[in-house]
């Protein structure tokens, strides 16, 4: 069972985050093995952060929660593109993404009562 702690999420358009996205995909270097490249989602407080081995891009939105999620780049870029909705809702749960009615299990989620997120100042999370 979720408790509030175990749960963060945010809202988005939809082509805002596509762009952000994209924007990520184009950071990689074409390299084979790349279509499996790993992204970092971290919410935090008032925005949130995207992660792949190359680059770090930030969008500032109201947010619900702290967490951290790791899941397929290309998973997500796919999902994205089949949705209609203008607006997004992105909930991190424990090992699962959710955008808006489509739930993805994700590698990793991490939340602000984890003992290692604890231990990290929020400049470095």
């Amino acid at each position: 069972m979720n408790t509030a702690s175990d749960i963060a999420s945010f809202k988005v358009k939809r082509t805002i985050f596509t762009k952000t996205l994209r924007q990520l995909n184009t950071f990689l270097p074409n390299q084979k093995g790349l279509h499996r490249a790993p992204c970092e989602l971290t919410i935090i407080k008032d925005h949130i952060r995207l992660n792949v081995p190359v680059s770090t891009l930030a969008v500032h939105l109201k947010t619900f929660g702290v967490a951290k999620a790791i899941f397929n780049l290309f998973a997500i870029i796919n999902i994205v593109n089949t949705l209609n909705e203008r607006e997004l809702t992105i909930t991190v749960s424990k090992n699962r993404v959710s955008i808006n009615t489509f739930n993805l299990r994700v590698m990793t989620t991490l939340f602000e009562d984890d003992s290692i997120l604890r231990s990290v100042h929020e400049m470095n999370f």
